[in-house]
């Protein structure tokens, strides 16, 4: 893009031209400005709750032609060494701080000043010097989400990267240093290294190392096996003349990390990405392992990882064409229905939107208009989606249900859970089988409310 834009200083049309957004969410980034750099856009929770993904890297990248910072870097972002990539991200950087070895990696610690805020970048770079991953923390205690980077930009930036520096980049990633550096966190930290920086960098880490598993590119047993996988899936079959097997798709041993929650996410982006399809699924499986992450409260780590996968991720990818779920030789189709949902536990209030369904093809039923009290059941007997029956009878059925009690100002009370269902077709009678997918929802000041959805599973006529 060679529209140039800086948003501290453009009236509304200039943005609206520069960067092809809507008025509102034009409107909307004059109204919160300055900003002290591109990423400052994500830490405003308007602009993110307004603006697309593909929005918010235009804004981000026609503020920064503005400022010529991302163009430059992005030719050099293979060779960005700790020093180039900090001084030119951070608003006001300091070269030295502290700095410690380990058998793979070099840390190091600046200190930077951010609209009057003192913040600690901490980074891991390879035996080089060569920034592989960081992120800056208030008072050296609270992640700054939007100033994580990988190999000296923000993942926005490195989305820009033409194709030969994103296969460049792939090799690095699937590199000793870079595996090393995702595996950190389960190592013991170098001694001299105090223990507020300890818990830093372990997050950094942590950081990479969702990073690499979303992307699905990590060795195989590398990193420490997660305790149950939590797939995702749509209705796909190959046309291929060796389709993958839907009963049995594939994770990469995403690691559960101290930190972060994001085990069911990453596996269910494995599986859906093993399953594959068009890339209208890929895109779906995308989507998910966004919303997956911004519902366990990250929003902003969210939009950077779905960039990731949008950039690195199609080369592991299941690409194959969908035949008609009619066409398909094998055990038939099962319909999968929503009979009623009922609400018990804490009242945390009436204004219930409910989502259920596969993972990044979900049904939604917004109850607003009339409201569900606690203490009701509501029925639907809405046929969700149909399932393909594998040859040998065997059905595998991963299920999504999120619930979110809707506030008015924002306050919104959410809860979402991810459920596997295995079991043989031959087993089950005519009627079908019921079973439930219960949701529990922590309210903001009640304690939590229980939501249990109850299907049933029959075979389609």
């Amino acid at each position: 893009m060679d529209r140039r834009c800086d948003l501290n200083t453009a009236d509304v049309g200039e943005i609206l031209e520069g960067a092809n957004v809507s008025r509102q969410l034009g409107e909307a980034v004059l109204a919160n400005r300055p900003y002290a750099d591109a990423e400052g856009l994500l830490r405003v929770a308007e602009i993110r709750n307004l603006a697309a993904a593909d929005e918010l890297v235009r804004l981000m990248t026609c503020h920064d032609a503005a400022t010529n910072r991302a163009e430059s870097m992005a030719d050099n972002v293979s060779a960005a060494t700790v020093e180039d990539a900090s001084a030119a991200a951070d608003r006001t950087w300091s070269p030295g701080g502290h700095s410690y070895e380990t058998d793979c990696c070099q840390l190091h610690v600046a200190e930077f000043q951010r609209d009057g805020q003192r913040l600690h970048r901490y980074t891991i770079a390879d035996r080089q010097g060569t920034e592989l991953v960081s992120a800056a923390f208030l008072n050296e205690t609270e992640l700054d989400e939007s100033t994580v980077r990988f190999f000296g930009l923000p993942v926005w930036e490195l989305s820009r990267c033409p194709k030969s520096r994103i296969d460049t980049l792939l090799q690095k990633i699937s590199g000793d240093s870079c595996q090393e550096a995702a595996r950190m966190f389960q190592k013991e930290m170098p001694v001299a290294v105090p223990e507020q920086g300890q818990r830093c960098f372990s997050m950094v880490s942590q950081l990479l190392a969702h990073f690499v598993g979303f992307i699905r590119i990590q060795r195989a047993g590398q990193l420490a096996a997660h305790s149950e996988a939590v797939p995702i899936a749509h209705e796909a079959a190959a046309a291929s003349a060796e389709p993958p097997d839907p009963t049995d798709p594939p994770t990469n041993g995403c690691t559960a990390s101290p930190d972060f929650d994001f085990v069911s996410c990453c596996n269910g982006h494995d599986v859906c990405y093993g399953i594959g399809g068009t890339e209208e699924n890929r895109l779906q499986c995308d989507v998910s392992l966004r919303d997956c992450i911004s519902g366990k409260g990250h929003s902003i780590l969210a939009f950077s990882y779905f960039q990731a996968v949008r950039t690195f991720g199609g080369n592991f990818f299941s690409f194959h064409s969908l035949p008609d779920p009619g066409e398909i030789p094998d055990g038939g189709l099962v319909n999968i229905v929503l009979e009623r949902v009922s609400y018990t536990g804490a009242d945390i209030g009436s204004d219930i939107r409910l989502e259920i369904g596969i993972p990044g093809d979900r049904k939604f039923y917004d109850l607003t208009d009339h409201q569900f009290d606690r203490g009701t059941t509501q029925s639907f007997q809405d046929t969700l989606f149909s399932q393909r029956v594998a040859s040998s009878g065997k059905i595998r059925l991963p299920l999504e249900a999120v619930v979110i009690e809707e506030d008015p100002l924002g306050f919104e009370d959410r809860g979402s859970t991810q459920r596997e269902l295995t079991f043989q077709a031959t087993e089950m009678p005519d009627a079908g089988l019921e079973f439930q997918v219960v949701v529990e929802v922590p309210g903001r000041f009640f304690g939590t409310a229980v939501f249990r959805f109850i299907l049933r599973i029959e075979r389609a006529t």
